[in-house]
């Protein structure tokens, strides 16, 4: 769950307007698809844990998971 937490507040990150802001958002960007990557390979399969799917929708993790 904190992971999804992190991915959801990476996601929310304003950056400042700059010379170098496209840059920042590239990373940033690399930075929420590895940890989405992430998320996904270490869910369980899909019924294991029917909770787990509850959280992983509520915080749109996951390919198999993304619901809201």
């Amino acid at each position: 769950m904190y992971g999804c937490e992190l991915l959801r507040e990476l996601q929310r990150v304003e950056l400042p307007d700059g010379a170098d802001r496209e840059m920042k958002r590239q990373l940033l960007d690399e930075l929420v698809t590895g940890l989405r990557t992430d998320l996904d390979q270490l869910a369980p399969p899909d019924g294991s844990h029917p909770w787990l799917g509850a959280v992983l929708r509520f915080y749109g993790v996951g390919g198999r998971h993304v619901g809201t």
